[in-house]
């Protein structure tokens, strides 16, 4: 299909952002356990433990949903008048999301 619904759009928006934030608070985890294993390697096993590891994946996978579930959410709420709901590729991307609105 080469067409994709507006709500559709907008749930791949989120979870294309969600994960791309996802990513950069696993690299940023992954820079402290790299600091932790230069400065401090004969405790790491003992500072990064099973439960801190865990707080870690939480922290990233919240923080990402938190930050980018604004952006779909305002789109839906604050633009209300449409030309279309169907945007005629099926990649959404932000440009398309913004020619659909007949508002500023």
């Amino acid at each position: 299909s080469k067409k994709i619904h507006f709500d559709s759009c907008l749930i791949q928006m989120y979870f294309t952002h969600t994960f791309q934030c996802m990513e950069s608070g696993i690299l940023l985890a992954m820079a402290f356990d790299r600091y932790v294993a230069i400065c401090d390697p004969l405790r790491h096993s003992a500072i990064l433990t099973k439960k801190v590891l865990i707080t870690i994946i939480t922290l990233v996978t919240t923080r990402a949903s938190v930050i980018i579930i604004m952006c779909p959410l305002l789109i839906k709420l604050r633009l209300t008048h449409f030309r279309t709901t169907i945007i005629s590729h099926s990649y959404c991307e932000h440009m398309a999301v913004v020619k659909l609105a007949t508002e500023d």
